[in-house]
């Protein structure tokens, strides 16, 4: 597609080439190793799933969340749960910071692999920080990353969990389209028997919190007692 071509000249990769010594069915995003999400572009490999800009809506709701709270919050803890290559949470933070909102920010995955792209796109974004930045003195902000499942032993008190977790039921993964099926990781794609094996985990049962989650392109949201 143009896009696709757009993306591989972009990072000096020629389509011509490529197109007699790679499969075709490799997402262009792992040939590069950079995928765009909300004008960024985050680093991918196989150990993570291709941010699709359908999730970008959650960064939309997320911030439309917090803006019309705006005098509730003095600095908003958010986590990015199963957070892949960690473009949910680390563009919200620095949708935050254009804001000037202070934040907590937790990328959290049960994957060592997938953390290590989080790390470099942490690094990359938000740099000259050791992992802890600052929009003020008042209310320092830090991001952190941690190896876990779900939220199982997470105790942080959090205004909003993001969650683009697998929703897709475990029989039709033999029938994904091959760039898919064949490339990205099953770990994030493979729900379970119903698609929900994750999503109605008891770790999303808190109070006090907006959870984003996003399954099949459309946007659940879950409010309780704000």
């Amino acid at each position: 597609t143009p896009l696709e071509l757009n993306q591989l000249l972009k990072y000096g990769f020629d389509p011509f080439k490529l197109e007699k010594t790679v499969d075709n069915n490799i997402p262009v995003e792992y040939i590069t190793g950079f995928a765009e999400f909300y004008n960024r572009d985050f680093k991918v490999n196989s150990n993570v799933l291709i941010p699709r800009i359908e999730t970008e809506e959650l960064i939309d709701l997320g911030l439309d969340y917090i803006e019309s709270r705006a005098n509730k919050y003095k600095k908003v803890t958010f986590a990015d749960v199963g957070c892949g290559s960690g473009a949910l949470g680390i563009t919200f933070a620095l949708e935050l910071e254009q804001r000037l909102v202070a934040y907590s920010g937790y990328l959290l995955d049960v994957s060592t692999d997938a953390l290590d792209v989080a790390k470099f796109n942490l690094n990359k974004h938000l740099a000259n920080r050791d992992l802890n930045c600052f929009i003020n003195q008042k209310e320092p902000s830090e991001i952190m990353l941690e190896q876990r499942n779900l939220l199982e032993g997470f105790n942080v008190s959090l205004d909003i969990i993001f969650a683009n977790l697998p929703y897709i039921p475990s029989s039709r993964i033999p029938s994904l389209q091959p760039s898919v099926r064949q490339f990205e990781p099953h770990l994030a794609l493979d729900g379970g028997e119903d698609g929900l094996k994750y999503i109605k985990h008891n770790d999303f049962n808190f109070k006090n919190n907006s959870t984003l989650i996003e399954r099949a392109y459309k946007i659940y949201i879950t409010i309780k007692n704000i």
